[in-house]
């Protein structure tokens, strides 16, 4: 599976006008982890607003951040994508790597599921995998 490779992906996905393209190596929504190459989403939370750490991702080597605060919506930065939305932007650059696979997907829906809800997942989905059974049981019993 091909996810985003190069800020040419970010482009083709979301339509917008990128005039240097570089690779992007990780994707990040926290400066604090963010490593030299990446993507930065900035998504709000409940207690923080990612869009206040756009600057500091540029800074750390981010090579494009997505940004929804209006105060970046006429900014002079090229590194600094604008978008009504970022965790919609997100959806929409996630559903073309999608649409682009050639393969079968497995979706999982709820990340913040109780433990025994994981375990049962793992589970059922070990019976699918048969050879990462002894992996993902290995997983599930840490």
């Amino acid at each position: 599976m091909r996810f985003i490779a190069n800020t040419s992906d970010i482009e083709k996905y979301l339509g917008v006008k990128i005039n240097e393209h570089h690779s992007i190596k990780n994707i990040s929504t926290d400066t604090r982890f963010l490593k030299k190459d990446s993507i930065f989403f900035a998504i709000k939370g409940e207690n923080f607003n990612g869009n206040d750490y756009v600057e500091e991702a540029l800074k750390k080597g981010a090579v494009i951040a997505i940004a929804d605060d209006t105060r970046f919506a006429n900014s002079k930065e090229e590194k600094i994508i604008y978008v009504k939305d970022t965790t919609l932007a997100l959806a929409k650059i996630s559903s073309n790597i999608i649409k682009d696979f050639d393969g079968k997907v497995i979706a999982i829906l709820e990340v913040m599921a109780k433990q025994q809800q994981q375990i049962l997942f793992l589970k059922h989905l070990s019976i699918l995998l048969v050879p990462l059974k002894t992996s993902i049981m290995k997983l599930v019993c840490r």
